[in-house]
């Protein structure tokens, strides 16, 4: 955590690197440029590093990249030139919206702890977007899911959130699980889901309503928990 190289990645072999990751030291100071070299780079993980990552959109076969603890002064807008990106994550750090946030191709994005944020912006303008996972964001009341392609989602913790706009018009949506939120739980229990939802996962805060609900659902042949999304495998959803 004392390292002070901002040079640090011009020393490695970088070319035949498929899988990186760099941790927080205590001056966030890693020059990201030289990974411009990294052309063999798949999956990236940064925590807090961000000067020069621009270079990120010069990477071939960048698919999965995680960003922890970003400056809220940090514009994401470089992540719409990562033209292979297919898998997102987002942790902690801090900012108010991510609506400058987008990507053509992205097909998996979760958001995890982000301080203060309150809006997603309209995920309609991620038009492959199939999975979205949504962790410990207390301030966030509602999502607009209209035009998005979903097929799992996810949120957790989100214990303002009370409305998700066009949910309704998820007519592929294959997994939901729903835990400590402002969620009409009960709507959502008897909602007439379409034939491609086969996992249901509702958690409330009374133990009655949960084992009431598991056994409604179980005899309609909705199995309550999640196979490789709950998992948190989201690169391997199809």
């Amino acid at each position: 955590a004392t390292l002070d190289r901002p040079d640090f990645l011009s020393w490695l072999d970088l070319a035949n690197i498929e899988v990186l990751k760099l941790a927080e030291t205590k001056r966030r100071n890693f020059e990201l440029g030289p990974l411009a070299r990294a052309t063999r780079l798949r999956d990236l993980f940064l925590e807090g590093h961000r000067k020069g990552i621009d270079c990120l959109a010069e990477l071939p076969r960048l698919e999965r990249l995680h960003l922890f603890s970003q400056p809220k002064d940090q514009p994401l807008g470089f992540v719409a030139g990562v033209r292979p990106l297919r898998v997102l994550e987002i942790s902690l750090g801090g900012r108010e919206t991510l609506a400058g946030l987008s990507h053509d191709t992205l097909e998996i994005l979760k958001i995890v702890r982000i301080q203060g944020l309150c809006d997603l912006g309209p995920m309609g303008r991620f038009q492959r977007l199939k999975g979205l996972s949504v962790h410990d964001q207390i301030r966030l009341r509602s999502i607009d899911l209209a035009g998005a392609p979903l097929k799992f989602l996810s949120f957790y913790n989100c214990k303002s959130l009370a409305e998700l706009t066009a949910f309704e018009s998820l007519n592929a949506l294959g997994e939901l699980s729903i835990i400590d939120t402002a969620l009409p739980l009960d709507a959502l229990r008897d909602h007439s889901w379409p034939p491609s939802l086969t996992v249901l996962h509702l958690h409330g805060k009374s133990k009655k309503w949960n084992e009431a609900t598991r056994k409604q659902l179980d005899a309609r042949g909705l199995a309550g928990r999640g196979g490789r999304w709950f998992t948190s495998d989201l690169d391997t959803v199809e």
